[in-house]
């Protein structure tokens, strides 16, 4: 497996935050979506939340 740096990079942070390896929390992921129970879901799936967010929070206003 080959991550680019910004890949690598959120890797590392993520592995930190529960105090692993970068290698051991990798393989942790792999092995939770060949067993199914976590689901890769797109990089932007972030941003578009975020935006469905706000568009709500806007619409939801009232004047």
């Amino acid at each position: 497996m080959s991550f680019s740096d910004a890949e690598l990079e959120v890797v590392k942070v993520a592995a930190g935050r529960e105090e692993m390896a970068p290698a051991a929390w990798s393989a942790r992921q792999v092995m939770a979506v060949a067993q199914h129970t976590l689901i890769p879901v797109p990089a932007d799936t972030g941003d578009v939340l975020r935006e469905l967010i706000r568009s709500r929070a806007h619409t939801s206003r009232k004047p």
